[in-house]
């Protein structure tokens, strides 16, 4: 038996032992090598999520900036201006984000051999994606403390703006936590397939 399929034949094996401890739906084919499928998926939900993020922080730069033009409260005004700034590289965050899925999703259908180089570069760029979309929940959950703080500087008539900006930020937090748990998926799935190749 050639090193070729060896290495088909214990990644076949040791992906049926790992897949139930990993959550996650790798499937294996001794014909054609490992099964992109489960990082694909992934990223392609990891896609759609930052897409839903961008729209998300656009509602709450666009409302912190209706805040800006209706209060006048210094230190509401600092605060309003701070969470446009955050709401607005949350945007960019997700953006990269989301090039970063479609770019993975574009080499799992260019090159789905399984060769360790394309394991490497995936294992990379989900490494990549993983860090920036850490970051951009860091810089959400600031976001949403910030809006809280605001939340008590605001009087009664103005507090329902900020309420409405303070569940859409609790939103993207909760989409972003989501895609924190695709990316682990993703790396997972990389990590145990980049093991057996080396």
């Amino acid at each position: 038996m050639n090193m070729w399929k060896k290495a088909v034949l214990m990644i076949a094996v040791m992906m049926l032992g790992f897949t139930t401890l990993l959550g996650v739906p790798t499937v294996v084919r001794a014909d054609t090598g490992p099964d992109w499928t489960a990082v694909q998926n992934d990223a392609n939900g990891i896609y759609w999520q930052a897409q839903a993020i961008q729209t998300w922080a656009a509602q709450v730069r666009a409302e912190a900036m209706a805040i800006l033009g209706t209060n006048q409260n210094p230190e509401v005004i600092a605060l309003a201006s701070q969470i446009v700034a955050l709401a607005s590289q949350t945007e960019r965050d997700a953006a990269n984000t989301q090039a970063t899925a479609r770019y993975i999703i574009a080499q799992t259908n260019a090159r789905v051999d399984g060769s360790e180089v394309t394991t490497l570069a995936l294992a990379r760029d989900i490494g990549i994606m993983a860090d920036r979309i850490g970051v951009m929940a860091d810089r959400i959950l600031w976001t949403e403390l910030q809006i809280g703080v605001m939340a008590d500087r605001i009087v009664e008539s103005e507090y329902l703006i900020s309420y409405s900006t303070l569940f859409l930020s609790r939103q993207i937090k909760g989409t972003t936590d989501q895609m924190i748990v695709k990316t682990y998926e993703m790396q997972g799935t990389v990590a145990h397939m980049q093991s057996v190749l080396r």
